[in-house]
């Protein structure tokens, strides 16, 4: 029950952190582009 919970933590906290670095990356592309 509880190296379910921590996987399951862990694989939020992977998710969470991705979706912060992605909009800076495409953000930082963008205004290479721009």
């Amino acid at each position: 029950m509880l190296s379910n919970i921590g996987i399951l933590g862990f694989t939020l906290l992977l998710i969470f952190c991705l979706a912060h670095l992605r909009p800076f990356e495409i953000a930082g592309n963008w205004a290479d582009v721009r």
